[in-house]
């Protein structure tokens, strides 16, 4: 799957865009296989062997970073469940910034 479908998938899903580039681009290197591709429904965990700990700190909390969005507050991220696609991570961003104010810098 080309990146304009990854993103285009994610954004009809109801994520986030910018943050469905970024989890396409991090996802695209963490596999070094040739003509590998993400796609939006891909278990985290299953595919990448991507631990839990991996997504938040690797995944998650540098992609908040570079948006300049606050970490949600506990009660946010159990609202939303568990997070193990791109689907989801694009989905937290998008909350993640009508719900919470970003950063100034």
């Amino acid at each position: 799957m080309e990146a304009i479908e990854f993103v285009r998938r994610i954004v009809a899903a109801g994520g986030d865009e910018e943050a469905a580039w970024l989890v396409h681009a991090e996802l695209a290197g963490w596999i070094n296989v040739a003509g590998f591709s993400p796609y939006p429904e891909d278990k985290l965990d299953w595919v990448y062997g991507i631990a839990e700990e991996e997504l938040d700190e690797d995944l998650i909390l540098e992609m908040l970073r570079k948006l300049k969005i606050k970490l949600p507050t506990s009660e946010a991220l159990l609202a939303l469940g568990p997070i193990n696609t791109p689907i989801e991570i694009a989905h937290l961003v998008r909350r993640a910034r009508t719900d919470m104010c970003p950063t100034k810098g």
